[in-house]
């Protein structure tokens, strides 16, 4: 665990590695650039990092990933300064591709993918941790096999 009073660089790269080949060569990568990668399970390794220490996390492609979604998000409120934003892209569920073409749907990777989201179930799951939610999409989200959003960083739910 790292102390709690550590402050993440500003242009120093960190992240998290499930993969324990994968975590090595990258932890290589970012102290060569003044951060460091985590190993493990994104749920679990959040918390190694220290309480309000990024001012940005990016979760592209990354939460239809996670068996435990919450334990994500409230790790990921714990360590955004307040009012800093978390970059998500997830595949949306409520996309028309998706209702036309069913079961053959381009978002539909099983095993890899575990959760599937739409605006609504996005934004209920980001407001119970105190996150709220910009979306960020260029087209318009019916079309869009994917959304895109700012989680920001607002008060704990009580």
């Amino acid at each position: 665990m790292r102390q709690t009073g550590e402050r993440a660089r500003a242009d120093a790269p960190y992240g998290i590695e499930l993969s324990k080949s994968l975590d090595a060569y990258a932890d290589d990568w970012m102290r060569a650039r003044g951060g460091y990668c985590v190993h493990g399970a994104g749920a679990k390794a959040i918390w190694d990092f220290a309480l309000d220490m990024f001012d940005r996390v990016i979760m592209h492609s990354h939460l239809e990933h996670e068996v435990d979604l919450m334990g994500v998000l409230k790790g990921v409120w714990r360590v955004l300064k307040p009012g800093a934003p978390a970059y998500v892209r997830v595949p949306n569920f409520g996309s028309v591709n998706r209702r036309v073409t069913g079961g053959k749907w381009c978002g539909f990777r099983y095993p890899d993918h575990v959760t599937y989201f739409t605006l609504d179930t996005l934004r209920d799951a980001a407001a119970r941790v105190g996150f709220t939610v910009e979306l960020v999409n260029r087209v318009g989200l019916p079309i869009d096999d994917n959304i895109k959003a700012l989680l920001r960083k607002g008060s704990a739910p009580a």
